[in-house]
């Protein structure tokens, strides 16, 4: 695994950030649609604690060994793992709630159910896509 430059490292932080600010902006901008909202928040929240966790395995004034590099991967990975899960996992629940429903509850019930399924969605393409640009600048590095 490659080391990472100080520029590098920057880039990334930056690119962290900038997640998180335009997130916000659309939370803040979607007035009437709160479980859009919702999305956009969790959204915001996972860049911006990837943002801090970055900062603690990174120091933005120096580069960084190969093994930290590593160690930041295997906590996305981790993340990933966690949420795919997390998916599946509220993906079964659903099912065995809506089986149980009274006709009156049904639609509550999915509609509750999916919105869940929506932000964890949101949080998985945050890490998802924090991976693949980490990789992305470690390539072009």
């Amino acid at each position: 695994m490659k080391q990472m430059s100080s520029q590098l490292t920057r880039e990334y932080w930056t690119y962290l950030q900038d997640q998180v600010e335009s997130h916000e902006q659309a939370y803040f901008q979607a007035t009437n649609d709160h479980a859009y909202r919702d999305e956009l928040r969790a959204s915001a929240e996972t860049y911006d604690w990837l943002a801090k966790e970055f900062s603690l395995a990174f120091s933005t004034e120096g580069g960084q060994t190969a093994e930290g590099t590593r160690e930041f991967l295997n906590l996305l990975d981790q993340k990933i793992q966690h949420f795919v899960s997390a998916q599946e996992q509220t993906r079964r629940k659903k099912q065995a709630a809506l089986a149980k429903a009274p006709a009156v509850e049904y639609h509550p019930i999915r509609r509750m159910y999916q919105e869940m399924e929506n932000r964890l969605g949101c949080e998985l393409t945050a890490y998802r896509d924090s991976r693949e640009h980490f990789l992305s600048i470690l390539v072009e590095g």
